[in-house]
C-alpha cells in the first residue's frame, strides 16, 4: 500500500486520537526510520519512551526474542521474578521507597 492509501484506512476506520504525521513509518534501525516508499528520517520523537533506545538495538531484541520465549506478559495481578529484580536495582539506584510499574 502506498502512503495516501493507508491514511485513507486510517481515516475510515480508526479513532482520530492523536495528531498524526503524514508517513507511514515501516521499519527502523538505530535513531533513523523509513517511510513506506523507502525515504530515510531522524526519528526525534521515539513514541512514549518506548524506542528511546533506538530502533532494533540488538540488545534489545535479544532481550525480547528471550522474554517472548517465555511469557509475552504477565499482569500486575501475579508476581513476577524479573519485576521484583528491576524493582530493586531502580530503588537502590535511585530513591528510596517503591516503585510503581504502570504503562
Amino acid at each position: 500500500m502506498k502512503t495516501d492509501e493507508i491514511i485513507k484506512l486510517y481515516n475510515e476506520y480508526v479513532m482520530p486520537t492523536y495528531l498524526k504525521s503524514p508517513l507511514v513509518i515501516a521499519r527502523g534501525k538505530g535513531a533513523r526510520v523509513w517511510d513506506i516508499e523507502g525515504k530515510e528520517y531522524l526519528d526525534f520523537f521515539p513514541g512514549w519512551a518506548v524506542s528511546g533506545l533506538g530502533h532494533c538495538h540488538p540488545f534489545v531484541v535479544k532481550a525480547l526474542k528471550r522474554q517472548l520465549s517465555k511469557t509475552l506478559h504477565v499482569s500486575n495481578n501475579f508476581y513476577n521474578e524479573l519485576q521484583g529484580e528491576l524493582a530493586r536495582v531502580i530503588i537502590k539506584n535511585s530513591f528510596d521507597g517503591k516503585v510503581f510499574f504502570a504503562n
